[in-house]
């Protein structure tokens, strides 16, 4: 098959049959439900998500191939972050800056 080579319409269904097919259909609801969340993390955090859906080919015997399917979704990581001061003695954060002067009050 060349690379200018038509598909048609008939070819198409081949691939969504198969795609329904694999693992009665799961290889299909994962790749639905990874879509989902691709497209959800994108919107959300305004950063590129993506999915791939893996087909692998096996030879079973004269007459028959195996489809064997795989999903994935790479979504953006949420970072938690917070700031603090460093420690120059032990170079260890803190949330108070170690060279601060503390004022004691007498009643």
């Amino acid at each position: 098959m060349s690379a200018s080579a038509e598909i048609h319409p008939g070819e198409i269904e081949v691939l969504i049959e198969a795609m329904k097919s694999i693992g009665g259909g799961e290889l299909t609801r994962q790749a639905a439900e990874n879509l989902q969340k691709a497209v959800k993390a994108t919107y959300l955090n305004d950063k590129k998500s993506s999915i791939s859906i893996v087909i692998e080919i096996t030879k079973s015997n004269d007459e028959i191939v195996t489809l064997t399917g795989s999903t994935k979704a790479t979504l953006p990581a949420n970072k938690i972050s917070g700031a603090f001061f460093v420690n120059q003695k032990t170079f260890l954060p803190t949330r108070n800056r170690p060279d601060q002067t503390v004022m004691v009050f007498k009643d």
